[in-house]
């Protein structure tokens, strides 16, 4: 009986310390850690895209000729543009990050899968161009 004992307790202990098991843990960690990252960097991202959207309609408002044979309007542009793909990002992330797949009807879960695949498809055929 000591001996099964032993033998038993030896194998669950290098089980314990495998290195995938710990490679796995780590790996698992380093994911969360590198999605939250970039989650928070597209927050700032929208925060601050937001405060120049802010700025440009003030200046906008102040000086509308200057704004628009300016540099302005383009930077609005650009800046509502980049405002809009930041917003998609955060739309993706929580659809694909933090909610489980029963959590969506099915009519968005669909759209969503419509949307990545014309995305993807786009995205290749300009490659293919170049």
């Amino acid at each position: 009986m000591n001996i099964n004992g032993s033998i038993v307790n030896l194998t669950h202990n290098a089980h314990r310390r495998s290195p995938v098991i710990l490679f796995d843990k780590h790996l698992a960690l380093f994911t969360e850690l590198a999605r939250d990252l970039y989650v928070l960097l597209v927050i700032i991202g929208v925060l601050l895209n937001a405060y120049i959207l802010s700025r440009l309609i003030a200046f906008a408002s102040a000086n509308k000729q200057r704004f628009r044979s300016g540099a302005g309007l383009p930077l609005m542009a650009m800046c509502s543009a980049d405002l809009l793909t930041l917003l998609g990002i955060i739309v993706e992330v929580i659809i694909t990050a933090f909610l489980t797949y029963d959590a969506l009807p099915t009519v968005v879960r669909s759209l969503h899968c419509k949307v990545i695949v014309l995305l993807y498809v786009e995205s290749q055929s300009k490659l293919q161009e170049k």
